[in-house]
């Protein structure tokens, strides 16, 4: 919808040529819905990566398919909630023709006032999750 409504190279802020974009390459919506209309497109133009980064968290087991069909990221507990592993979501996303490698898995670590001053031990409870590589990376809350 709105995140479509400019092709790539649709603005082309040509200053000297007094044109600001090419019409051929904007899109409109004309959305006319029960609670709004909008015409679009966005005001704005596209951002570097194209569409919104998706982050998921607090999977439960209905939150599995549409987590598979469009997170960027997922944000897992630790340790990894209901039994979530890493590998059997990206299985999921390859399920409904996603890269496995297109969504990331993070693992929320809240290391506590107690070791938010200690890095050393935060870098202890990080290792065996990174060594293991039972997530792509971490989230940490501090």
């Amino acid at each position: 919808g709105l995140w479509r409504g400019w092709d790539a190279d649709a603005l082309l802020f040509d200053q000297r040529g007094g044109r600001f974009f090419d019409p051929e390459k904007m899109h409109l919506l004309d959305h006319k819905g029960e609670f709004f209309s909008v015409r679009g497109p966005l005001n704005v133009a596209r951002s570097p990566q194209d569409m919104p980064v998706l982050v998921m968290s607090g999977l439960s087991e209905p939150d599995m398919e549409i987590t598979a069909r469009f997170a960027d990221v997922i944000l897992l507990d630790e340790p990894s909630i209901a039994g979530a592993k890493p590998d059997d979501l990206k299985r999921h996303a390859l399920a409904f023709g996603r890269s496995p490698g297109a969504t990331k898995v993070l693992m929320t670590v809240a290391p506590g006032a107690d070791m938010a001053a200690r890095p050393d031990l935060i870098a202890d409870r990080l290792e065996e999750p990174f060594r293991s590589k039972s997530c792509d990376g971490f989230n940490i809350l501090i």
